[in-house]
C-alpha cells in the first residue's frame, strides 16, 4: 500500500501537458473532418458542373449505401481508436500495436465483404434506391463504381480515427485524400 502511494504522489497532471495534448486531438480531429468534407463538396461541384441534374440526383440517390459503407468504418474505427487511446495514455504500446491491427484486418474483412456484397448486388440496390428511369441509369453506373472502391472508403475513414486518437495530423496526408479517389473517378465518367 505504501509503494502505491508514492507512485501515486510521482504522477502529477499537468494543465499545459492535458492542454498540449487536446490541442494536438482537436487539431487532427478538424483536420480529419476538415478534409472529408473538402473531397465531399469536391464532388459535388465537380459533378453538378461537368455533367449535370440527373447526374447529381443519382449521387444523392446512393447517399444510403454511402452511409452503410461510413457505418462499418465509424463502428470499427471509433471503437478501435477509443481502446488504442487508451493504451497510448497508459504508455501500452502491445495494446495500442495489437488494436490497429485488429482493426485493420477487421476494417479490411469487413470492407471486402460489404464491397462485394453491395457490388454484386448493386443493380437490384440501385432499383430499390430509384423508380425514376432518366436518373437509375446514372444511380447504377455510379453504385456500381461506389461499391467497387468500397473497400478503400471503408480503410481510409476508419484509419482516420486513429490519425484522431495519435493527435498526429501529419499522417492525414496518408488516410483521408486516398479513401476519396472513389468519387473523383465517378466524376470525371
Amino acid at each position: 500500500m505504501n509503494n502505491r502511494k508514492q507512485n501515486d504522489k510521482s504522477i502529477r497532471r499537468r494543465p499545459f501537458v492535458t492542454a498540449a495534448a487536446l490541442k494536438n486531438f482537436l487539431g487532427a480531429s478538424i483536420l480529419t473532418s476538415v478534409s472529408s468534407q473538402v473531397a465531399v463538396t469536391t464532388d459535388a461541384v465537380i459533378v453538378s458542373h461537368m455533367t449535370g441534374p440527373d447526374a447529381m440526383s443519382a449521387i444523392n440517390m446512393t447517399m444510403p449505401i454511402n452511409m452503410l459503407f461510413s457505418c462499418v468504418s465509424i463502428l470499427i474505427g471509433l471503437g478501435a481508436s477509443v481502446i488504442a487511446a487508451r493504451g497510448i495514455g497508459e504508455r501500452d504500446s502491445m495494446k495500442v500495436n495489437s488494436t490497429f491491427t485488429v482493426a485493420l484486418i477487421l476494417l479490411s474483412l469487413l470492407g471486402i465483404a460489404v464491397s462485394a456484397g453491395t457490388h454484386i448486388y448493386s443493380k437490384e440496390i440501385a432499383t430499390m434506391l430509384c423508380d425514376n428511369g432518366r436518373i437509375l441509369p446514372y444511380v447504377t453506373e455510379y453504385l456500381e463504381v461506389l461499391t467497387g472502391g468500397a473497400i478503400v472508403l471503408i480503410l481510409s475513414n476508419g484509419m482516420n480515427y486513429f490519425v484522431s486518437a495519435d493527435g498526429k495530423g501529419g499522417a492525414l496526408g496518408c488516410t483521408s485524400p486516398v479513401g476519396k479517389w472513389n468519387g473523383n473517378i465517378t466524376a470525371s465518367k
